[in-house]
């Protein structure tokens, strides 16, 4: 499972690499999941590889990452 990473046009993200994103971000499992109005749970899984984010999850993983990449929040 790879999560399109907008933040950067060199490919997709993997499930390691989207837990390593959100804590480079400083955000909690329980904070990334607020954010994305998702479960703890469900964000979990995606970052051991157990479930994929829909396309809805995924655009709102994106926006996330710019957001917080591009202002420094």
């Amino acid at each position: 499972m790879s999560i399109p990473d907008f933040t950067d046009e060199s490919g997709l993200l993997t499930p390691e690499q989207l837990l390593a994103k959100r804590k480079a971000l400083g955000l909690s499992q329980v904070k990334f999941a607020a954010a994305l109005n998702v479960s703890v749970k469900k964000v979990s899984a995606w970052e051991h590889g157990k479930a994929e984010p829909s396309e809805d999850e995924i655009e709102k993983i994106a926006a996330l990452f710019r957001e917080k990449v591009c202002c420094n929040k």
